[in-house]
């Protein structure tokens, strides 16, 4: 296919991970790659690189590092030990990691950038992230954060003219081609912090439990228990909002509530599920996120996916409001009512009909509808 959506081989493998753990993953393999040079590259390419003019920076020198170790010293000794001991657990998987780092590091990177839109592109006309002003701004920002990051160390490179640790200790094995590009610092692991940081902020979504929600999805599609799909079909065999009214019925037969605070029991529970669902909507159809099932004909849902947009998740945004209600209304069951409350936004991605970031942006949409309506439940006068 042509339109980006398929990947293949090392560039799958790296759209997998979350970035930060892209980049302490290349952080690991310098270690292990004993120099920084790719087999592509010059030898002592650019010595004069650090002086070249910075975009962000005052100049290459605004960063320089600290002084490495001095050859033959105690800290120095114990750096060469440290990559023989990885060097010597190094096993299959670590050598693959180390030939799919081993490149020019700004086009790896710019592989990854490029895998992110083109899983956000087939979303649109979900605006936050992937449309054409907002690609080529990432791309500027990524670059130019490489760029500076580079030349940074580039000045530090012919600062200090560390020689690499295959050149300088014979026990160390050159496991990519070498060169006479001084060692120290690692042009990977400055651009892989420069560039993990920048896909970070563009790509919030990707960052720690909401990254590729995609994945999540098609792995249940396969692997989905009986008991998962039977959470999912509890929640969506009515309204949520009609099952939390039950749950009001069944409270209320065993309280001993006069009839007016009963009914305003009832009022605010209502009402908290109104707007947290008029809040969601104005969301939905601002954002228009197309569904799982759209972006991937392959899922397999447990039941229909409802025919509106995705983000945030409806079931979570009522139920995250009415959890609040509720808790306030009846403090001794407050984290049963939570716990509901979470059991009944998981199980729209149990379902395969939400995303991870649809339930997560609704918990925090309906928290805040229902914090407002038991502020305002403090201040109509019922309180003895």
């Amino acid at each position: 296919m042509s339109d980006g959506r398929l990947m293949h081989g090392a560039a799958a493998r790296r759209a997998s991970w979350p970035l930060r753990s892209l980049a302490l993953a290349v952080l690991a393999s310098c270690d292990l790659l004993s120099t920084e040079a790719s087999r592509h590259a010059a030898p002592a390419s650019d010595p004069t690189g650090g002086q070249w003019a910075t975009w962000v920076l005052v100049n290459g020198a605004a960063v320089r590092p600290a002084p490495p170790p001095s050859p033959g010293s105690a800290l120095a000794k114990q750096e060469v030990d440290e990559i023989l001991a990885l060097q010597n657990g190094i096993d299959a998987a670590g050598k693959s990691r180390i030939e799919q780092w081993d490149g020019l590091p700004s086009v790896l990177w710019t592989d990854v950038a490029l895998e992110r839109l083109a899983f956000y592109w087939p979303l649109l006309p979900d605006v936050r992230l992937a449309t054409p002003v907002r690609s080529t701004r990432i791309m500027s920002l990524l670059h130019v954060a490489m760029y500076d990051a580079m030349v940074a160390a580039w000045d530090a490179k012919f600062a200090y003219r560390r020689v690499a640790p295959a050149l300088a200790d014979s026990r160390v094995q050159a496991l990519v081609q070498l060169s006479d590009l001084p060692s120290y610092p690692s042009e990977h692991a400055a651009a892989a912090a420069a560039a993990a940081l920048v896909l970070a902020y563009v790509f919030p979504l990707d960052d720690s439990s909401n990254f590729a929600a995609m994945a999540e999805l098609q792995h249940l599609s396969t692997s989905r228990t009986t008991a998962q799909a039977d959470t999912a079909r509890y929640w969506a065999s009515e309204a949520p909002s009609a099952r939390w009214e039950v749950f009001m019925q069944d409270e209320l037969r065993q309280r001993r509530f006069t009839p007016l605070r009963a009914a305003r029991a009832q009022a605010l529970a209502s009402v908290s599920s109104y707007d947290a669902l008029v809040a969601c909507w104005d969301a939905k159809f601002f954002y228009w996120l197309e569904r799982p099932i759209t972006a991937d004909p392959n899922i397999v849902t447990v039941f229909a996916t409802p025919p509106f947009p995705s983000y945030p998740s409806g079931h979570s945004t009522q139920s995250a409001a009415m959890a609040e209600v509720f808790a306030e209304l009846f403090p001794d069951s407050a984290s049963a009512y939570h716990a509901k409350a979470n059991a009944a936004s998981v199980s729209r991605v149990l379902a395969g009909i939400h995303y991870r970031f649809d339930i997560m942006a609704g918990e925090q949409l309906g928290k805040k509808v229902g914090e407002a309506v038991v502020s305002r439940a403090r201040s109509d006068g019922s309180s003895p």
